[in-house]
């Protein structure tokens, strides 16, 4: 079971995205509370709509749910953490 190129670039690019998000993420609340501590007239609105920012959320979090569960199903049926390899302390979950 090992990915193709393609889903391996495209594994490689879904897992950059929780951490892109996560900068941009905090860079909007420190936007705002900069225009807040400014007493900026902005500072009363937000600039993206709090129900996308709901949905992006929670996509985000779907995403990591779902990458986290293929990395270690990959993991466990590879057979990587077998033969003193670096996971061997996880061989016993593998057999559950």
């Amino acid at each position: 079971m090992h990915p193709h190129r393609i889903l391996k670039i495209a594994l490689g690019l879904l897992t950059a995205v929780p951490a892109v998000y996560v900068i941009l993420f905090a860079a909007l609340i420190a936007r705002m509370v900069l225009w807040r501590v400014r007493g900026d007239p902005r500072a009363a609105t937000m600039p993206v709509p709090m129900s996308d920012l709901i949905w992006v959320h929670l996509a985000v979090l779907v995403l990591v749910v779902a990458l986290e569960t293929f990395y270690l199903l990959y993991l466990f049926r590879t057979g990587w953490d077998r033969q003193g390899d670096r996971l061997s302390a996880a061989a016993p979950l593998a057999r559950l």
